[in-house]
């Protein structure tokens, strides 16, 4: 049985989907968006979303980002989930 390299899986993976991004942008002039949402400082957290962020700008996805305090309300939290829903540049949030 042959032994799963997970590296080289990931980093074919990531080829292919910046071949798909550079086809976008070439075919429509613009570039996929996430867009990411960190509420307070976890800091394993931090390092998720970091880490997100650079495989985007690595495979050219535009990345969004905000930070908001952990004493945000669920009412503004939302409200900020809402305008990043309603912005036609963003592709998806996380």
């Amino acid at each position: 049985m042959e032994k799963l390299d997970g590296r080289r899986v990931a980093e074919k993976i990531l080829e292919e989907v910046k071949g798909e991004v550079t086809f976008l942008r070439e075919k429509y002039g613009t570039s996929p968006s996430l867009a990411t949402i960190l509420v307070g400082d976890h800091p394993a957290s931090k390092v998720y979303v970091k880490r997100k962020i650079k495989t985007c700008r690595d495979v050219g996805i535009i990345s969004r980002h905000l930070e908001l305090p952990s004493e945000i309300g669920e009412g503004e939290l939302l409200e900020k989930i809402d305008e990043l829903n309603r912005n036609g540049d963003v592709n998806g949030i996380l």
